[in-house]
């Protein structure tokens, strides 16, 4: 891949010809790099693009050998780059690269290495202005250095690990981000400054639909004030990186059961504000079996103490749930250390009780916290909870309905109480059907390097308890339809109501796919309407639910998808949305070969003369959502994850043995 045709032809000669055995022309090749050159031609994948009008047919040669010699990168990373960023087909050594690549390297104190690696990981930095006062390169700097109270040293950790931290806007993206930390959650700055430089990947999420979500939710589940959550995030900044259903509230939700927390709202946000690294631990892999671990320890301890004495009476059961519950709740570091590491310790500890010639309790004593751990650097502001007598202060927490707080408090406009059923429970002529659709992407290559060939997969799944047989016929008609071939016969299963699809979208990527995944989506709808005999005098709700925030933001609206689809041609799609400033999503991130076709799909599905249709797309993080509080329907969701990894897997083979995709 990326290497000229020449080349290939050269080596094919040799083997074949000459005799020369594969893995010696490869030691060859990696000894003597300069023996294969770029190829020039314009990759398939940006064919399409505007781009390559511009590129006049071929790529310039002297900016692909430069970036080889400067960068020490292969052709076929060169390849990768320019499928990431088409515009650096455009790009003159002198004018654009050189000096682009020679002030980052500068300004930054990069290595050689460090600059390969950032300019392969984010190749839209040669593209980035660097010359003159107010450049994009120096206002990001100044703002990391001056704002932010970073050292160079940090930012150059900061931005090898994140790239695209040089490509955020500043104004739009970076400072409220900062106010955010700072005024909000009260972070120092000089912390904030070590946060960026270890989990740089925070300044990449979006405030409104991921930062901001996830302090609410830990906020309302463990009753803290923001300046608490604070005081959490700075400990451990990479909490913010968990997901909200799959992680931040099934592990708050286990570690309040589990230490019988349910009866006093204080001590829940007192055990993470002492330990706020438990949220980073798995349920069940770590936390539970530190808890059976110190059960056990107990029960041990209990057995010698009553073997010592006679006369007592053994209790067991609640009695050592609740003090292994007491040990935890006083000491919550027993559970970051490793289960071999509490396991020996717990061991050491009973050896001394059972050489002890009086019998007396020293498990719990044992385990208390030291005044030398990390306890006492931590400000609980506001929080004075006495374990020992259950009474918690009143006055500092806000009392919330904890069996109604299941699901994270995300913003989204959607506040409908959702009906998976495809029976109405009021009226026989309303018909509601409910899809899941997501979409992933596979590829052999590092994630780390960008514009990597990959493969695509969907899956399409019916929410529903029980599939009838003519559902299950009605989905393999509409697919087949659909579809055909692309259909992965061993993943897709019509009786359990789930279609799998290898899809072949140009520019793959997990947002694309996502997005595609909805297009498909409403076909699978448009066909089942199609296929549906008495639905003539009906209405259809079509609710299509999608884990894609990306995705959920462009077509939420409904008006904004009618006025789309309104458009005569893609290229007036295109223009419309350059001329409005009001967009959801700016242009370059909308996907427009995509995203015009399924505005067409949905407005041809609901103005049909089928039935009267309603189309709506839903998150499946929004409030109400069934996948945030139902196992049934959460177990589902992992299913059909795992199902759509399963698509793009099998598309990649599929491709590669087609010869489509190469190694």
């Amino acid at each position: 891949v990326g290497c000229s045709a020449s080349d290939a032809y050269c080596f094919a000669y040799l083997h074949k010809t000459v005799g020369i055995p594969w893995i010696s022309i490869s030691i060859m090749i990696q000894a003597l790099p300069s023996t294969i050159v770029c190829d020039t031609t314009i990759p398939w994948e940006i064919i399409m693009d505007n781009t390559a009008v511009r590129m006049g047919g071929e790529l310039k040669f002297p900016s692909l050998n430069f970036l080889r010699q400067r960068l020490q990168v292969s052709p076929k990373d060169v390849h990768y780059m320019i499928t990431t960023h088409s515009r650096l087909g455009l790009y003159e050594v002198e004018t654009n690269i050189k000096p682009t690549l020679d002030d980052i390297q500068l300004h930054l104190g990069l290595s050689c290495t460090e600059l390969r690696n950032l300019a392969s990981g984010m190749p839209s930095l040669i593209g980035m202005k660097t010359s003159g006062s107010d450049c994009a390169l120096f206002r990001r700097l100044s703002f990391y250095q001056k704002d932010v109270g970073m050292s160079l040293e940090q930012i150059r950790s900061a931005v090898t690990k994140q790239p695209s931290l040089f490509q955020y806007s500043v104004e739009d993206n970076l400072r409220p981000k900062l106010s955010f930390f700072t005024q909000e959650l009260k972070i120092e700055k000089s912390r904030l400054a070590k946060m960026i430089q270890n989990s740089p990947a925070l300044f990449g999420l979006s405030l409104q639909r991921n930062l901001r979500p996830k302090v609410e939710a830990i906020m309302d589940y463990c009753c803290l004030t923001a300046e608490q959550v604070g005081e959490i995030v700075s400990t451990s900044p990479s909490i913010l990186s968990l997901s909200i259903t799959r992680k931040i509230v099934p592990t708050l939700q286990f570690i309040e059961t589990a230490l019988d927390c349910t009866s006093n709202d204080a001590e829940l946000g007192t055990i993470i504000l002492k330990a706020p690294r438990l949220l980073l631990h798995s349920v069940e892999t770590s936390l539970s079996r530190k808890i059976n671990l110190l059960e056990e320890a107990l029960l041990r301890e209990k057995t010698i103490i009553f073997a010592a004495e006679s006369n007592s009476a053994m209790n067991v059961g609640d009695d050592i749930r609740a003090s292994a519950a007491m040990v935890l709740k006083r000491n919550p570091a027993l559970l970051l250390q490793s289960c071999e590491i509490l396991k020996n310790r717990l061991s050491r500890i009973l050896e001394k009780t059972e050489k002890s010639s009086t019998a007396s309790s020293s498990l719990e004593l044992s385990l208390l916290p030291s005044r030398k751990g990390r306890e006492s650097s931590i400000k609980l502001r506001n929080i004075q909870v006495a374990l020992d007598s259950g009474e918690a202060n009143k006055h500092v927490f806000r009392k919330i309905n904890k069996k109604n707080c299941n699901s994270s408090k995300k913003a989204t406009n959607s506040t409908h109480s959702f009906d998976l059923t495809s029976e109405s429970k009021g009226s026989d002529d309303i018909m509601t059907v409910t899809l899941l659709v997501l979409g992933r992407v596979y590829s052999e290559e590092p994630n780390s390097i960008r514009g990597v060939r990959k493969s695509e997969g969907i899956a399409i799944s019916i929410l529903e308890q029980t599939v009838t047989d003519h559902l299950a016929d009605l989905l393999r008609s509409a697919a087949n339809a659909c579809f055909g071939s692309i259909i992965p016969v061993g993943l897709t299963d019509f009786e359990m109501g789930v279609i799998c699809v290898g899809s072949s979208i140009l520019k793959p990527s997990r947002r694309r796919c996502d997005l595609y995944a909805c297009h498909a989506g409403l076909k699978i709808c448009s066909q089942l309407l199609k296929n549906q005999s008495d639905g003539a005098n009906k209405t259809v709700i079509f609710r299509i639910f999608t884990d894609s925030q990306y995705s959920f933001d462009l077509l939420k609206n409904s008006i904004e998808l009618d006025k789309w689809a309104s458009k005569k041609s893609l290229l007036d799609f295109t223009m419309s949305f350059k001329k409005e400033d009001n967009n959801v999503q700016p242009l370059h991130f909308v996907n427009s070969d995509l995203l015009f076709p399924l505005c067409q799909t949905y407005q041809r599905l609901v103005e049909g003369k089928y039935a009267a249709v309603s189309v709506e797309f839903l998150h499946v993080s929004d409030i109400g959502s069934p996948f945030l509080s139902n196992p049934y329907y959460q177990e589902f969701l992992s299913n059909a994850t795992r199902t759509a990894k399963d698509a793009a897997f099998w598309q990649f083979n599929r491709a590669k043995e087609a010869n489509v995709l190469k190694r």
